[in-house]
């Protein structure tokens, strides 16, 4: 199985995810809006199954994701950080 781990402190641009024979797309993002969906991974195979994970979902992301999980192989989820 390929990873491909993007730090911090590291950009993606426009067309630099390329999925060739993935079958999951696991993002984490903590700042994550619409962005995500016009530019990263509208192109991406819908055979791909993409699960993204932030800690805050606003409204407008909320619509986009809707939309968009019509393609199917797509999931949303929010979570909160625990303090220990």
């Amino acid at each position: 199985m390929n990873h491909q781990r993007v730090g911090p402190k590291e950009k993606i641009k426009r067309g630099q995810i390329k999925l060739t024979e993935a079958k999951d797309l696991f993002i984490i993002d903590n700042y994550l809006d619409t962005q995500l969906f016009d530019v990263y991974v509208e192109n991406i195979n819908s055979a791909v199954n993409i699960r993204v994970l932030t800690s805050q979902v606003s409204d407008p992301l909320r619509v986009v994701a809707e939309k968009f999980a019509l393609r199917g192989n797509f999931e949303l989820r929010s979570s909160k950080r625990r303090s220990r």
